[in-house]
């Protein structure tokens, strides 16, 4: 404590809303930042600004049915990277086929 003291730290009674009170320019600033830091990792598609979307339009629903607003293409797009047929496993005889080469 007595570092703490030192220091210029009084401990003691504080109200926790000040502490916790959330800023929407901190919320805004550090979303911000983070999208550029994972823009030089992931890149970003090109968008166009007259079919972007505004704050005040209406999110948009992909191709899988959920909701996005996300500048990047997503794998289950059509003109995404993904082949356009998903590579299915073979599963092997049907159950009725197992008992027709059992008797």
């Amino acid at each position: 404590m007595n570092l703490l003291w030192e220091a210029g730290l009084v401990a003691g009674a504080f109200d926790a809303d000040d502490l916790f009170r959330p800023d929407l320019r901190i919320f805004q600033m550090s979303t911000k930042e983070l999208f550029d830091k994972l823009k030089v990792i992931v890149g970003e598609k090109a968008t166009n600004p007259s079919t972007t979307s505004s704050p005040d339009s209406p999110t948009q629903i992909g191709s899988t049915g959920d909701q996005t607003s996300s500048p990047f293409v997503s794998a289950a797009e059509a003109d995404s990277d993904a082949s356009s047929e998903p590579r299915r496993m073979s599963l092997g005889p049907t159950g009725a086929a197992m008992q027709q080469a059992r008797s």
